[in-house]
């Protein structure tokens, strides 16, 4: 069953409007309803929602320019089609000047007319519909962006070593609101074992979110999100349907976090007791064999104590990496789904680059997933992985561009891996679009060592190489100039050889996890 478009067709002349609404109404896409001046459009437009208004220009008390200023004041981007006998050039511009979708000439044979002005009303409602669709994932994608951003800082938080447990749940509050579509009238509070840890000046509201923390079959506290803003709109929350999962998983980690601390405890009483037991045998001479069985008893509790909290820092660890990994899927899919709408090749093209990008970071959180190192990740693995999607983006075979990588056993926390990465896509991204151009065979080679915490990495490809000429520190590439910043971040300098090829090297200096 098709559905209808809601068409609203204002004209003064009332033999006209009902020639084109049953034409209009024939085509089987349209309901029309008709209104022979503008104020009495306007009424109809305050009682019901339409998808398009078809407008005469000349008409009694307020024209159709009038008409449409007042429809884009009051009623937002709805499309409008300004349908008039009047073929001034003057009002073709003022109309366009004030927001009109089109401008189409009335006259003539009304079958081919009308056909006409239903093939534009389609255009307009699909585009319309087109901008919406876009609005609606781009809010969407900068909420991914900020929980991940909120994500990586929590992670942070909840894995600094040293940091007593009341602290962390105090960090962890303060960070939380910046996770939300509105962070400044977003309050939380955490309960634990009956204690809060609030962020300033929290207060309930109407709208609130509460999720429960259960630890081993048993409710320990609640963490609740209030928004404290001014909200009109009473049918609908003003959360996020996104934020309730996010919730949920920042619950997760948390419970995941709380039980690391639990678990890390018994291990400090354990340290001092047997101090103790040990200190007490010197002195007191004991039997040999009580002390033996004493210093046995606490190796097996600290080491069973050692295993479950090693289990419970993987299980945390884990759940950010998924966390994470899921957030950046759905950031992908999102420009996925708005490069279908888009039709500017520049545009798309930077939505695909953008992607690649993405994919990069996800990468990394996908292999540690997957892996039983669930702190490091295998850079040449990674590297490999990563040249593979590229490969495959840019539709390269390998017979004719062949990847050699030389990274033999290097290992790095997700802080380095990510820059490190990133650093390899625009790279190898550059080589693929620019250096083999007119199908030319190659070879692109990528080299890393690593001595204590600093990386020397080489890439090179045997392409046509960077003009002479070209200023590459001071470049409009988006690529490059990410590049720079990235080394940067890593404390770290880079140098090009364009002798053969193109040669970069670069010294970074490892992040600290």
């Amino acid at each position: 069953m098709v559905l209808l478009m809601s068409v609203i067709y204002v004209d003064d002349g009332p033999d006209l409007l009902d020639i084109g609404k049953l034409l209009l109404e024939r085509s089987g896409f349209f309901s029309v309803t008709t209104a022979q001046c503008a104020p009495d459009a306007i009424r109809s437009l305050e009682q019901g929602r339409f998808d398009a208004i078809i407008s005469d220009y000349q008409m009694p008390g307020m024209n159709g320019i009038q008409f449409l200023t007042h429809v884009r004041s009051r009623f937002g981007s709805i499309p409008f089609i300004l349908f008039t006998g009047r073929g001034c050039e003057e009002v073709v511009i003022e109309a366009i000047n004030n927001g009109a979708d089109f401008y189409l000439q009335k006259g003539g044979n009304p079958l081919p007319m009308f056909a006409e002005l239903a093939q534009k009303i389609k255009i307009a409602v699909e585009k319309q519909k087109t901008i919406v669709s876009i609005h609606k994932q781009t809010i969407v994608l900068e909420e991914r962006v900020k929980e991940l951003n909120c994500l990586y800082r929590f992670a942070e938080a909840i894995n600094k070593p040293g940091v007593p447990l009341d602290a962390m749940l105090q960090d962890c509050v303060d960070l939380l609101p910046s996770g939300y579509n509105h962070p400044e009238y977003t309050n939380v509070r955490v309960v634990y074992l009956e204690k809060e840890y609030t962020t300033t000046g929290f207060k309930k509201s109407v709208w609130n979110q509460n999720a429960p923390i259960i630890l081993n079959g048993e409710c320990v506290g609640t963490v609740e999100v209030s928004y404290t803003g001014e909200w009109a709109d009473r049918t609908k929350e003003p959360f996020l349907a996104e934020e309730n999962s996010f919730l949920n998983g920042i619950v997760q980690l948390l419970k995941n976090c709380i039980a690391l601390k639990i678990a890390s405890g018994p291990l400090k009483k354990i340290g001092r007791n047997q101090e103790i037991v040990i200190s007490g045998g010197i002195s007191g001479l004991p039997d040999p064999g009580q002390l033996l069985t004493s210093e046995r008893t606490l190796r097996l509790a600290a080491e069973k104590d050692l295993h479950e909290l090693q289990e419970q820092k993987e299980i945390l660890l884990s759940e950010i990496q998924n966390r994470v990994k899921n957030n950046l899927r759905a950031v992908h899919r999102l420009l996925d789904l708005q490069s279908k709408y888009i039709r500017d090749e520049k545009v798309l093209k930077a939505l695909h680059e953008s992607q690649n990008r993405i994919r990069a970071m996800a990468l990394v959180h996908e292999i540690l997933y997957q892996s039983p190192e669930i702190t490091n990740i295998d850079l040449d693995t990674y590297v490999n992985t990563l040249a593979k999607n590229l490969f495959e983006f840019y539709g390269i075979k390998e017979q004719r561009i062949s990847l050699q990588t030389d990274i033999p056993e290097i290992f790095l926390n997700v802080n380095s891996a990510i820059p490190v990465g990133l650093i390899v896509n625009e790279l190898m991204s550059n080589s693929l679009k620019h250096a083999f151009p007119s199908k030319n065979n190659g070879e692109i080679f990528i080299k890393v060592r690593k001595k204590n915490h600093t990386l020397s990495m080489l890439f090179r490809d045997t392409g046509i190489g960077i003009p002479k000429d070209l200023n590459w520190r001071d470049t409009k590439s988006l690529g490059l100039r990410m590049v720079f910043s990235l080394v940067e971040q890593m404390k770290g300098n880079i140098g090009l050889d364009r002798s053969r090829g193109t040669e970069f090297s670069m010294v970074l200096e490892e992040k600290k996890p």
